[in-house]
């Protein structure tokens, strides 16, 4: 508000944040001068949190300025896939197109496992799936690049039969024997256009903006249709501060393997 380049850590007041987040709500930013949305400007807002944390318990502030302040935030309903979308993307005849083949298992894979973009292309490798005798069941064994920092434990997810079947069919090619990939490597922007053309055929409802990141959110939505229990899912996502792994600490893949079978029956119609 004043244009200071620098302000000390020490000067900041409840005020000094109220006012951070009128200018931030009121910015313009980009070549369309648009606002920050608010879930955006929230975000901001709890950086600037884990900076006053720090400085709180480095001593070099007496107190967290936050306490009494309230992170603006929306709920937000994100897009998914329903279940007939799904299937009807799934089942499309590509054959065709191998462009669109791929793109299609790569975002069909993901509604199978749920895993991210960045993880599916970079992260995993083929060596990362294992065998479970246990649970006759292939677990993909990884640790989340974007949550790296702060989980201390792999991510182990089951791998569907179909899944698995996407994963051989590309044993034989390049980017398996050179860099143990299991999906075909692929820009985010490029499969995101491709996405847009296979919404057409899929017939998706076009408001839901067809994107990569949608098959994590397809995969969580489909699951609580078939009644998994969301602590489970939230352990199969990676989400650990509210999933099973909490509760079952290093026992957690009996339940993972019981989903996946729930999980695959509700896909098939079986």
């Amino acid at each position: 508000k004043e244009k200071k380049k620098n302000l000390l850590i020490q000067s900041v007041t409840l005020r000094t944040l109220k006012d951070f987040e009128d200018f931030l709500r009121t910015v313009k930013i980009g070549r369309h001068g648009t606002n920050l949305g608010i879930n955006t400007v929230g975000k901001h807002m709890s950086r600037l949190r884990t900076v006053c944390k720090y400085a709180t318990d480095s001593e070099i502030i007496s107190k967290n300025i936050f306490n009494g302040y309230r992170i603006p935030q929306v709920k937000v309903r994100r897009p998914f896939l329903s279940l007939a979308e799904f299937r009807r993307l799934r089942d499309l005849d590509l054959s065709d197109s191998a462009e669109k083949d791929r793109v299609r298992d790569c975002f069909i894979f993901c509604c199978y496992t749920g895993i991210r973009y960045a993880d599916s292309q970079q992260t995993i490798k083929f060596s990362d799936i294992k065998y479970k005798k246990d649970y006759q069941t292939f677990f993909i064994c990884f640790t989340q690049s974007k949550n790296s920092h702060n989980v201390g434990i792999p991510i182990e997810v089951p791998l569907l039969p179909e899944a698995m079947k996407i994963v051989e069919k590309y044993k034989d090619t390049n980017f398996r024997e050179i860099e143990d990939l299991i999906l075909p490597p692929a820009t985010n922007q490029h499969i995101n256009r491709i996405l847009k053309e296979l919404a057409k055929d899929a017939d998706v409802d076009p408001s839901k903006n067809l994107s990569f990141h949608i098959s994590r959110h397809t995969c969580a939505q489909l699951q609580y249709e078939a009644e998994i229990m969301e602590r489970t899912t939230g352990a199969w996502l990676g989400h650990f501060s509210n999933s099973i792994t909490s509760v079952y600490q290093n026992d957690y893949e009996k339940a993972l393997a019981k989903a996946a079978i729930k999980y695959r029956a509700y896909l098939n119609g079986i």
